[in-house]
């Protein structure tokens, strides 16, 4: 008996695996089924991004671990809502061997020593951690252990983090930033995104900025008008200078983003947007030696609440910033404005409130005339952005 030979030219496996990295899950899952060849490349694609939320059980991850080769897959591991002890039971941290990104949302922790131990401990591949809403039962700090005949000494951490978000949640940040400070974990930190609304909890991260000044390139940090913790000066300036003097100190610091976050409870307001914040970082810009460099990108999330802009201030922002000797690599500035209403419920609060039509064009007008001095230079994109973004 004869077997017809299949004679027609084979592509090779390999070439499939960029081909999946279009697809989506759907795709990815079918093709999977077609043909035994497909299997690795589909199934690289679908274990890649993995979310585990609130559904998920003890079985499910179990039934996760039943193949090693699964958590090898994984890049990209978001876990939200979910007991960090269940999944270091029942499927431990060390399993992700390749881990690249982890995002933590919505969670409780007993404490900072089981973020540290738990999960950094165990996926020395991580690269960047989000922490986004996380709340902190029990706020202790490092224990150091002292060597004989030698000071105190960080251990090492087999996690170097590239990037840190922190965003929002209930915690002491000061506690967060010991651990981060007592171990290497930021030894090689190149972005760092700090959030923490209208309190003064950003700045405890100062000396993190501090010491990671040779490799910060990315930061967005978070700024309220609250006063230093302890000072008798009532006025947020001092505060503001602190955070622009240890921003000053990352020399390779090429994309700056400042988040104003004013108090949202106290009813009389600055008569300008931003007035000390604003300028503070002009007066920063002069300083020689020049604080930024590399800067190429400036980013500004004002809250307007119906206020006047400080049109001199801005003007003086924008010709530190034309000045090609001492900012030669800058080309882009983003004014994203969020506008707020003070809303007489609940004792009254400011809120942010979406604006249409009209409204919304005079809003961009506003601040698109008040910037339009940045585009003096040559070369240099503006972009303005209305929050609340009006959905369709």
């Amino acid at each position: 008996m004869f077997h017809r030979r299949n004679t027609q030219p084979t592509l090779p496996t390999d070439i499939f695996y960029p081909i999946c990295e279009y697809l989506d899950h759907k795709t990815l899952r079918n093709l999977s089924l077609t043909c035994h060849r497909l299997v690795a490349p589909a199934r690289q694609q679908l274990f890649r991004d993995i979310s585990l939320g609130r559904r998920t059980t003890e079985s499910s991850l179990r039934l996760l671990r039943s193949r090693s080769f699964f958590g090898g897959l994984v890049h990209n591991l978001t876990i939200v809502q979910l007991q960090v002890s269940l999944i270091a039971t029942s499927l431990p941290f060390s399993f992700f061997t390749n881990l690249q990104r982890l995002t933590l949302r919505s969670l409780n922790l007993r404490s900072w020593d089981q973020l540290f131990q738990q999960v950094l401990a165990s996926v020395p591949s991580l690269q960047s951690l989000t922490c986004y809403a996380i709340e902190v039962k029990s706020e202790t700090s490092p224990s150091p252990q002292i060597p004989s005949g030698h000071g105190c000494q960080a251990p090492s951490s087999p996690v170097s983090l590239a990037s840190l978000t922190v965003k929002h949640g209930h915690f002491d940040s000061s506690v967060l930033v010991q651990h981060i400070l007592f171990t290497t974990v930021a030894s090689r930190l190149r972005s760092l995104d700090i959030s923490l609304g209208s309190t003064d909890q950003h700045l405890h991260w100062l000396p993190v900025i501090r010491s990671t000044s040779q490799t910060l390139e990315h930061i967005s940090i978070s700024m309220s008008d609250e006063p230093i913790p302890g000072s008798v000066s009532e006025t947020p300036d001092a505060s503001h200078s602190l955070v622009f003097d240890a921003l000053a100190t990352a020399s390779r610091l090429s994309t700056l983003g400042i988040r104003y976050c004013p108090n949202p409870i106290l009813h009389n307001t600055p008569t300008q947007v931003g007035e000390l914040l604003l300028v503070t970082l002009s007066s920063l810009l002069k300083r020689s030696p020049v604080p930024f460099p590399d800067l190429s990108h400036l980013t500004l999330h004002l809250v307007d609440r119906g206020q006047v802009l400080n049109q001199p201030t801005l003007d003086s922002i924008a010709h530190s910033l034309a000045k090609t000797a001492r900012y030669p690599h800058f080309t882009r500035i983003t004014v994203a404005v969020t506008f707020e209403r003070w809303i007489h419920n609940a004792g009254g609060i400011w809120l942010p409130t979406r604006t249409r039509g009209e409204q919304r064009e005079a809003l961009y007008n506003k601040w698109r005339e008040a910037c339009t001095v940045f585009e003096a230079r040559s070369g240099v994109i503006l972009e303005i952005v209305v929050y609340p973004i009006e959905m369709s």
